[in-house]
């Protein structure tokens, strides 16, 4: 699926190495159309990691030390389950069992909602069903297509389309819906 395509993967990650929290952080904006507050400054992060007391921790294990800072804990929560469930490809988007030195990756977590998943594949299953993905599906294509940010009233206008279409409407069925709106079929609502 999408989330198992090696240009997703290359997008949030740094070379080789990849990053929960960028990943996690990508799943929320570019499909879900969320944004998470700004970080807590440099030295509250570091901190943070000084509580690791592994020499090699597994990224889960850096997330842990990020969620019992009370000033981290609610946005990591969030993005790193998410990015959980990217950590079974690499950072070139090679599936991978383990980081290492027999370290296995665990790529098991939890939306904000309790729905759990196994893995990428699960993680977007559970997002496909949900409302916000449609809408911002519809949202980044609609943008896409007319090769400019929407005004108000287009992005109303394309919100309501994909917020009326049935769950279980496919991809492509919901992009043509978004295709058939008039701000795609008449000029009046062009901007120069």
């Amino acid at each position: 699926g999408l989330l198992g395509r090696g240009a997703v993967q290359l997008n949030p990650v740094q070379g080789a190495n990849t990053n929960v929290v960028a990943r996690g952080n990508w799943v929320l904006e570019t499909l879900l159309c969320m944004k998470m507050p700004p970080p807590p400054p440099d030295d509250e992060v570091a901190i943070v990691e000084s509580t690791i007391e592994q020499d090699n921790p597994t990224p889960r294990e850096i997330s842990e030390a990020r969620r019992s800072n009370a000033g981290c804990a609610g946005c990591h929560a969030v993005m790193d389950e998410l990015g959980f469930a990217l950590e079974q490809y690499d950072g070139f988007g090679q599936e991978r069992a383990e980081y290492g030195e027999g370290v296995a990756v665990d790529s098991k977590g939890k939306l904000p909602n309790g729905q759990s998943f196994n893995d990428a594949a699960g993680l977007a299953t559970l997002i496909a069903e949900t409302p916000a993905f449609r809408m911002c599906v519809a949202k980044q294509f609609g943008t896409y297509l007319l090769g400019r940010q929407m005004n108000d009233a287009e992005s109303c206008r394309v919100r309501q389309t994909a917020f009326a279409a049935p769950v279980d409407v496919g991809l492509q069925d919901l992009l043509l819906s978004v295709t058939e709106q008039a701000i795609y079929t008449s000029m009046e609502s062009q901007e120069p």
